[in-house]
């Protein structure tokens, strides 16, 4: 669905002007410091933060809260990206939501937008031998998310009034 236009036919929507800085995966804090604003989603998720075990990482269980003993780094699991923006680029409050290639986003804190939910299910890494084998920086999902970084920067933002929180395109 990247590079996909959005279109709104059957109701308003606003579109706005984002600027995109990155993508990337949440860390444990920032989970921690925006949880009451998170959307729950059905699955375990990364997170971007090592766990002290080289073959861990740190996720999101079903529901919410984090399992900070991680889990197998080969293990596929849920990609739910965050989108760092410059929030001074846009008018956004906490709990807004914007459409952006076919996905609903949750603003959750300053200057981060959420992905409401999982896009794919995929190893941390496959390579469990390295020796940075859970840091994000050398992860799969990282290399994943980089790719569709571009992309998303091009791509047009509507924001979703909030009375229609639970609108279908």
């Amino acid at each position: 669905m990247l590079g996909m236009k959005l279109i709104a036919q059957h109701f308003p929507v606003i579109p706005v002007n984002i600027d995109i800085t990155d993508i990337t995966l949440l860390s444990i804090e920032e989970y921690e410091a925006a949880e009451t604003n998170i959307p729950s989603v059905d699955g375990w998720w990364w997170l971007r933060s090592p766990n002290c075990l080289g073959l861990y990482a740190a996720c999101v269980r079903p529901g919410g809260g984090v399992n900070d003993n991680g889990h197998i780094i080969t293990g596929y699991i849920g990609v739910r990206p965050a989108i760092r923006i410059n929030s001074k680029s846009v008018n956004l409050q906490i709990g807004d939501k914007v459409r952006l290639e076919g996905f609903t986003w949750t603003y959750v804190s300053e200057g981060i937008l959420l992905c409401d939910s999982i896009i794919i299910k995929m190893p941390f890494r496959k390579d469990w031998k390295a020796e940075d084998a859970n840091h994000y920086e050398a992860s799969d999902v990282k290399a994943y998310l980089d790719k569709r970084l571009v992309i998303c920067q091009r791509a047009k933002v509507c924001k979703v009034p909030r009375d229609r929180d639970n609108i279908t395109i």
